[in-house]
């Protein structure tokens, strides 16, 4: 049984989302012999644990973000339903 797509996307837009991120590998890989004469073996493991930082940093970000705005939206329409009362129109009729 095949998983489905996380929320809803279709396959081919996750296919693309794969090939984008397979595609930005090729060029480290090609010059991943340069990358480790430059900078040694230990630096490049740093660099590459750098960069896992700053996706998770990016997604703590991303997070704030949903919660902000998920959170300012859900609370405005409960705030609203509240002086409409529950009917939803003006003056709770």
């Amino acid at each position: 049984m095949t998983p489905s797509p996380p929320a809803g996307a279709t396959g081919t837009l996750m296919g693309l989302c794969l090939s984008a991120n397979c595609a930005a590998e090729v060029p480290v890989f090609f010059w991943s012999g340069r990358i480790l004469e430059r900078l040694g073996v230990e630096r490049a493991l740093h660099v590459a644990m750098g960069c896992y930082v700053l996706r998770l940093c990016c997604y703590l970000v991303g997070g704030c973000l949903g919660g902000r705005v998920g959170g300012g939206w859900g609370g405005g329409g409960g705030r609203g339903r509240r002086r409409l009362g529950n009917s939803g129109r003006v003056g709770g009729a």
